[in-house]
């Protein structure tokens, strides 16, 4: 690889590779240590509001197992646990895995919408991703993951962001392949 540009005009990001991205980033995020982790505090919070009002309610006497005043056999109980506990890990996962990420989906596409224009130019480079503006230069030992979409190369420089790049920003479409190949070979080098 050069330091020689392989994108040499300026590019926006278009609602499609935005697009591209978020669906990207949920589908990293979805199965993260991070999200499995906020699964289990959702079961935990979840379970605690299912059963603590039930084993609250709940009293032994010489009739065995009452509930709320009413005759309940030791089995029900049991049975009310488990489906107490199956409910409360299914609510669990449904807050984690589809509300989290179509809300995370929903946020990310208003921002988009919110935010100026994006134009950039990206150089390859042996040591790095230079990124026209603000943003220096980004090791490839620092990039997470590096993917292609129809319509978009993303190379994930930390867990919630990525460089978005547009296949339309490429003169040709060998241009756009040549490009991926090259990041993913330079991200591959980095973390072997």
């Amino acid at each position: 690889m050069t330091d020689t540009p392989l994108i040499v005009r300026d590019y926006r990001i278009a609602w499609p590779n935005y697009h591209d991205f978020v669906l990207a980033w949920v589908a990293r995020f979805t199965l993260s240590r991070s999200n499995m982790i906020r699964f289990a505090v959702y079961a935990v919070i979840m379970a605690a509001v299912t059963l603590v009002p039930f084993l609250w309610g709940t009293s032994l006497d010489a009739e065995g197992v009452v509930f709320f005043g009413v005759p309940v056999e030791a089995g029900m109980r049991g049975l009310f646990i488990v489906t107490g506990l199956m409910t409360s890990f299914g609510f669990a996962a449904i807050f984690a895995f589809v509300i989290g990420p179509v809300f995370a989906y929903l946020w990310q596409s208003a921002a988009f919408l919110v935010r100026s224009p994006t134009t950039s130019t990206l150089t390859l480079s042996q040591t790095g991703l230079i990124k026209a503006g603000a943003h220096g230069e980004t090791a490839w030992s620092d990039v997470a993951d590096v993917r292609e979409t129809t319509a978009t190369i993303l190379i994930f420089t930390g867990s919630n962001h990525a460089l978005i790049v547009p296949k339309a920003a490429f003169a040709t479409p060998e241009a756009a392949e040549t490009f991926f190949a090259s990041a993913q070979s330079a991200f591959l080098r980095a973390h072997c």
